[in-house]
């Protein structure tokens, strides 16, 4: 064409022949040239306008594989902000004797609830029952963090209330192994159950016969180990059992920074530990989605839609288990 159209120029100015026969005047050619010029700036802009189809076409594939993306980074973070670690640490001395069968029993519905109620959730349960420092190899007994229900029930069932030779345990050493277990799930909570508080007279009532008066013997002091498991960002719950167990878990909380720094709950309700261990999911759940609501803002407001969306449907999902764990709670509570 564009020699066509060179010929075509040329002959109109007389500087060269053409080939065309029978001779063409000046005003056909003229006109034969503007419609080859028409023509190509035809093919020009819908040349131009396929371009732009194609930058269209890509920018809309890039923008649904970010909103894929997207879908599957909201996701993940939903689904590690309701995943949950729970570390169950129990006296597990002869004083306990009374009440060690049921709060066997209570450690084990509740885990086996957790994973009934919460299908989705990635569940993972460790457990640590401590003695006192006389009782040799006795003196801990550990299971690491697992997601087999089985393994753990086992584990809970095999141990026994014997040991402990004056009234204080080894409250520490029980603390510590936990505290030094791999945690990784966002929600995190160690459940500690215990009748006696730990050695050292300043968290007990002096008439309590104490071997360790001043504390324990490794040295393992509240002071440290206590906000190293705040640090980890783990839940401290109590199980009382025993008013002797008050004076120590108001010492915790002075470390800690106050009485909501540690949740304390009467363990003879089986209801009242789960809607505890419920609220601390939905905390976290809660805490999680403010976090991944201010990392999109560079994300337009049709992402954005989407991603509240299935924030909202997953909330709705998880709120569901909430309010049916409590009711099934209380109806285990009821045949208990």
């Amino acid at each position: 064409m564009e020699e066509k159209i060179a010929k075509e120029k040329a002959a109109i100015k007389g500087m060269a022949p053409t080939t065309d026969a029978p001779t063409k005047s000046k005003a056909e050619l003229e006109k034969e040239l503007r419609a080859l010029e028409e023509t190509r700036t035809s093919l020009a802009l819908t040349h131009i306008r396929e371009e732009e189809d194609k930058l269209k076409l890509k920018t809309k594939i890039a923008k649904t594989k970010e909103r894929k993306e997207l879908i599957k980074g909201l996701e993940a973070v939903l689904q590690d902000a309701a995943s949950l670690d729970i570390c169950f640490v129990l006296d597990c001395t002869g004083s306990m004797s009374s009440h060690m069968t049921n709060m066997q029993q209570k450690i084990q519905d509740l885990a086996s609830s957790c994973r009934t109620l919460y299908p989705d959730v990635p569940l993972r349960l460790a457990f640590v029952g401590y003695r006192d420092h006389c009782d040799g190899d006795r003196r801990l007994a550990v299971g690491r963090f697992t997601e087999d229900i089985d393994e753990f029930r086992s584990i809970v069932a095999a141990q026994a209330a014997v040991g402990g030779g004056d009234i204080p345990e080894d409250v520490m050493g029980g603390l510590k192994v936990a505290a030094d277990m791999e945690w990784r799930s966002a929600t995190r909570i160690l459940y500690h159950i215990a009748d006696a508080p730990c050695h050292g007279s300043k968290y007990h009532d002096c008439d309590l016969s104490d071997d360790y008066p001043s504390g324990d013997p490794h040295g393992l002091q509240p002071e440290e180990l206590l906000p190293a498991i705040a640090g980890k960002n783990i839940l401290y719950i109590f199980g009382k059992i025993l008013n002797t167990t008050d004076k120590m878990i108001s010492i915790f909380r002075d470390i800690l920074g106050g009485v909501s720094s540690v949740e304390e709950t009467d363990v003879r309700d089986a209801g009242t530990m789960m809607s505890t261990i419920s609220k601390s999911v939905t905390s976290s759940l809660s805490s999680s989605v403010s976090f991944s609501a201010s990392t999109v803002t560079k994300i337009d407001a049709e992402h954005i839609a989407i991603g509240m969306y299935i924030l909202c449907i997953f909330m709705l999902h998880t709120l569901w288990y909430l309010s049916h764990s409590i009711y099934s709670i209380f109806h285990i509570v009821s045949i208990v």
